[in-house]
C-alpha cells in the first residue's frame, strides 16, 4: 500500500492549493502530498518534500484525520494522513513538479474546473471539521 501525506495549510482562512501537471499534460489543482519513503514517518515526509518542492520550511501541528483511497484511474489504495501544517514563510518557490502555489477560499477550490474531486471531497470534510488553529 502506498502511503501519502498531505498538508492544510492556511492563511487568513483560506487553504494552499498547487497545482500538478500529469503526463499527459493536464493540470490538476490539488492540496499539497507526497508520497512517504521507506523508513519515513509522515510528518518527515511532508516536511522533506514542502522543502524540497515549495523551498520553504514548517511546522506539524497535528494529524487531522487519515483514510485509505482507492484512485480511480490505477490500481493503487494508498494510505493518507492530512495534516494541520504551518508554514516558516511565505516566500513560496515553484518546481518543475509543484507550480502556482495560491491560497483560496474553499469555495474558490470546489468551483475550480482543475480541481480533483478527492481535493473537493477533503475541502468538504474540512468545512465540517470544528478544531482547525
Amino acid at each position: 500500500m502506498r502511503q501519502i501525506s498531505n498538508a492544510i495549510i492556511y492563511k487568513n482562512w483560506k487553504i494552499l492549493v498547487v497545482d500538478k501537471t500529469k503526463a499527459e499534460g493536464k493540470t490538476l489543482t490539488i492540496l499539497p502530498w507526497w508520497k512517504v519513503d521507506p523508513g519515513e514517518t509522515y510528518e518527515l515526509a511532508l516536511q522533506r518534500e514542502l522543502e524540497e518542492e515549495l523551498w520553504v520550511k514548517s511546522r506539524v501541528w497535528k494529524i487531522l484525520w487519515e483514510i485509505q483511497w482507492d484512485s480511480p484511474t490505477s490500481q493503487i489504495t494508498s494510505n493518507v494522513v492530512f495534516f494541520q501544517t504551518e508554514l516558516e514563510s511565505e516566500d513560496l518557490i515553484t518546481t518543475q513538479e509543484v507550480c502556482n502555489p495560491r491560497y483560496l477560499s474553499s469555495q474558490e477550490i470546489l468551483t475550480l474546473e482543475t480541481t480533483t474531486e478527492l481535493t473537493k471531497n477533503i475541502i468538504r470534510q474540512l468545512l465540517q471539521y470544528k478544531d482547525i488553529k
